[in-house]
C-alpha cells in the first residue's frame, strides 16, 4: 500500500504524505513521517523534494495517551454504575 500510494502520487504529480513503520536492523519498529512534493518547471521538467523524519518517540507518546484515555473512560463508566 505504501509503494502504491507513492507511485500514484508520482504518476498524478500530487504531494505525498504518509506515516508508516519499518523494522530497524535490530528488529525494533521505528515510525516514520514522509512528505514530498513536485516542482514543475517552465521547461516541463519535474523535480521532487521530500523529507523523512523518525517520529518513533512521538508515536509511542500518542499511543500511551490514547491508552490512558481509554482506561480513564472505562474507569469512569464503571464508577458511574456503582
Amino acid at each position: 500500500a505504501l509503494l502504491a500510494s507513492l507511485k500514484h502520487a508520482i504518476g498524478s504529480e500530487q504531494a505525498w504524505t504518509r506515516l508508516f513503520s519499518v523494522r530497524d536492523r535490530g528488529g525494533k519498529i521505528r515510525w516514520l513521517a514522509a512528505r514530498s512534493s513536485v516542482l514543475r518547471r517552465e521547461d516541463g521538467t519535474r523535480s521532487w523534494f521530500g523529507a523523512l523524519a523518525d517520529i518513533t518517540e512521538q508515536e509511542h507518546a500518542r499511543r500511551a495517551a490514547e491508552q490512558a484515555n481509554t482506561a480513564k473512560s472505562q474507569f469512569l463508566a464503571v464508577m458511574s454504575h456503582e
